[in-house]
């Protein structure tokens, strides 16, 4: 399954609702003769309209107060434990707990993958806050050996307020592994 999806813009919880239903694809599997369970494979790429939780050499979460534009930083975040307003990360920490992959965060800490994958999918503005990824591309393990690169490609903003996630894989390593056969 592959899908470009667009959550929620203007509601953290939404956000959170929608990702959660995207992870059941990753309940589905099979088990190989040889005793080994796959999940159904499945790549989710597209506007996550929040950010990852801020692994190692990812971009750092924007301080909300910098957000000058009220609404967005409303949109953008959610109220924490003590009732403070926080970055959205938990779109990301759904994918990832239901066993999901950041392409972008794989590729750059791959021993053959590159650092730059961690880019910059928005540029910053005024109004909407520092360099950000909300726009990321989540992959079940098994297609993991597949990846031979991960890019962002910078676009004009005369085009777009987004950049294009480049996602590259091996035609022979991901027919193999969508063709493991499935025991009786």
């Amino acid at each position: 399954m592959c899908s470009r999806r667009h959550l929620n813009y203007a509601s953290a919880e939404q956000r959170l609702v929608e990702a959660e239903w995207l992870t059941t694809w990753a309940d589905k599997g099979w088990l190989t003769p040889d005793g080994r369970r796959h999940t159904l494979p499945a790549i989710y790429a597209g506007d996550n309209n929040s950010y990852p939780t801020g692994s190692r050499g990812d971009l750092p979460l924007p301080d909300l107060s910098t957000v000058k534009n009220l609404p967005h930083r409303l949109h953008r975040s959610y109220a924490g434990p003590s009732g403070k307003r926080v970055p959205d990360t938990r779109p990301d920490t759904a994918f990832r707990t239901a066993g999901l992959e950041d392409a972008a965060l794989y590729w750059a800490t791959a021993p053959h993958g590159d650092p730059r994958a961690l880019s910059r999918a928005v540029n910053a503005c005024d109004t909407h806050g520092p360099d950000s990824r909300v726009d990321r591309a989540y992959l079940t393990p098994e297609l993991l050996p597949a990846i031979t690169g991960f890019d962002v490609i910078e676009v004009n903003e005369d085009l777009s307020d987004h950049h294009i996630l480049r996602l590259t894989l091996d035609s022979d390593q991901l027919s193999d592994i969508l063709n493991q056969p499935v025991s009786a």
